[in-house]
């Protein structure tokens, strides 16, 4: 840690939180946000900020390869999941210094902000529960046990079950 937050060299740390309840978000609208400053771009894939999956539905939130952070929901309609990817827009944020990262998913509108300001945004027509089994750890710097390390600090992660506004 440095002062409170968390802080991650991008090869094998990670914190996990078991499954509890009370972040099964089901097909409710949620906002998802964190402090992020991020190092180096992750290599190959994504490097988790939060991720969390339950069944096939899947709530992603980092730095994507592409030095771009990325909102990724999958719900757990089947035979086929629905998912949207909302990447930032705009200069690399792979620049050593903080911003404050929002994603929030409203009905089928799906927002992105930096530094409090809308950034980017889309639409999933139909999307339905994340949801939907029991389960699910919860990931911080990092996709899973195997996969997807974040290299940088990650501070103050927080999870609503509702959609926060810009204010």
């Amino acid at each position: 840690m440095i002062g409170r937050a968390m802080s991650f060299d991008g090869v094998d740390d990670w914190v996990s939180v078991a499954n509890n309840a009370s972040l099964n978000m089901g097909a409710n609208n949620l906002t998802v946000s964190a402090w992020v400053r991020a190092n180096v771009a992750p290599s190959p894939g994504w490097g988790g900020v939060y991720f969390r999956t339950s069944g096939i539905g899947e709530i992603g939130f980092g730095v994507y390869v592409n030095s771009k952070f990325l909102f990724s929901l999958y719900d757990n309609t089947t035979p086929s999941r629905l998912g949207i990817d909302v990447f930032s827009t705009g200069a690399t944020i792979v620049d050593q210094q903080w911003h404050y990262w929002v994603g929030v998913r409203n009905g089928y509108n799906f927002y992105l902000y930096k530094d409090g300001v809308l950034n980017s945004s889309g639409t999933k027509a139909n999307f339905g529960a994340i949801d939907t089994v029991a389960g699910g750890t919860v990931y911080m710097g990092s996709y899973n046990t195997t996969a997807g390390r974040f290299n940088g600090l990650i501070d103050e992660v927080k999870i609503w079950n509702y959609a926060r506004s810009a204010e």
